[in-house]
This record gives structure tokens, sequence and C-alpha cells, in this order.
């Protein structure tokens, strides 16, 4: 029997293997609605972005690859999981804005879209740098977007359509968007973080 492979997206994949990352993006995608076997939950997102010193686009500029976390301090949560490997000192007060700028190795694998469109790069696994492994400079400037303490509007307006749209989706978002409409001061607490 032979494996078919699935017809390509048009995007060029983060090779597979591992590399020498930098945390550049921290962005705070508010409440999603997700549903996994049938149950729905309402669950806090919130998206890591690495960029590839050593993999660079045709451009010059250095690929990036993202990951989506459930925001959780449980011992079972990924993000836990990831940046204990990752090498950051995880506790109730961190602050993972404390991240941008840190370096570590990330592991990207290959596999098929869930809709069966093509093929997608993930991140499988973060590790610290190795021994004496040197990190080039950052390239990307460094963006940190969090709806706790307000809504950045400038920060917002530089993201992706499809960005947008995933956090517009956020009752985080419908809070400070109602705000904004309504000439409030948007340094508000949002509702429920009392």
């Amino acid at each position: 029997m032979k494996l078919i492979a699935p017809e390509s997206s048009g995007f060029s994949l983060t090779p597979a293997g591992l590399h020498t990352a930098i945390i550049f993006r921290v962005i705070d995608i508010g409440t999603q609605k997700v549903e996994y076997e049938g149950r729905v939950k309402f669950q806090r997102k919130g998206i890591l972005s690495w960029e590839l010193p050593h993999e660079k686009m045709d451009d010059g500029r250095p690929l990036s690859i993202s990951k989506t976390y459930t925001m959780s301090l449980s011992d079972k949560a990924t993000i836990v999981h990831d940046l204990k490997s990752w090498g950051a000192p995880i506790s109730r007060d961190y602050d993972l804005k404390d991240l941008i700028g840190t370096a570590g190795n990330i592991t990207v694998i290959h596999q098929p879209k869930k809709d069966g469109s093509g093929m997608a790069d993930r991140v499988q696994g973060l590790a610290p740098l190795k021994k004496g492994e040197a990190v080039p400079a950052m390239t990307n400037a460094p963006v940190y977007f969090s709806m706790d303490e307000g809504m950045d509007w400038k920060t917002y307006d530089t993201f992706s359509e499809s960005l947008k749209a995933r956090i517009a989706q956020s009752p985080e978002f419908s809070h400070w968007s109602k705000l904004a409409a309504g000439g409030h001061e948007a340094d508000d607490a949002f509702p429920g973080d009392a």
C-alpha cells in the first residue's frame, strides 16, 4: 500500500527537526469556545511565536512558527510542560511578557491538517539552549498583547485578519470594544477579574 501526500497549501512549511528559536510574540486571544469529543468548553487561550534565526525566507527574514496554548497553570497543561522544558521559571506570578527575547530549541514536525487540505508544521517540543550555543539577535519586533490590562488597539491593528477574527470571538474583546465605543477608559478591569 502506498502513502498519499496531501496537496500543498502554497505556504512554505518550516523544515521538520530541531531549530534554535527566539520567542518574539506573546498574544492573548481571550476566552475561546473549544469543542472536543462532543463537549463544549470555554478556555482562555494564548499564542507564542518563535523566530528561527537559522531558517530564512526568500527575503532574508527568519521563518517564524506559532503555537496556541490553553492559559492554565495546571500541572497537566501543555504550556506548563513546554515552558518548564524551555527553562522558564513557571510560578503563579510568572508574567509571560518575560518570555519575549528568550531563546531555546524547538522541535518541528509535519502532519496533515485536520481538514485534509495539506500539511501543517507544528511545534512538538521545547528545550533549553545547548551549553555554549550562540543565538543571533532577535530580528522581528517584539510583540506583547494582553487583554488583561486593557486593549492595545494599535497592536491589534497590526495582526492578520484571521488572528483579529479569532480574538474578536472572545468576551474580553467584546468588553473592551464596548468600552471603546462608549468612550470609557480602556484600563477598567475585565468583569470577573476582581
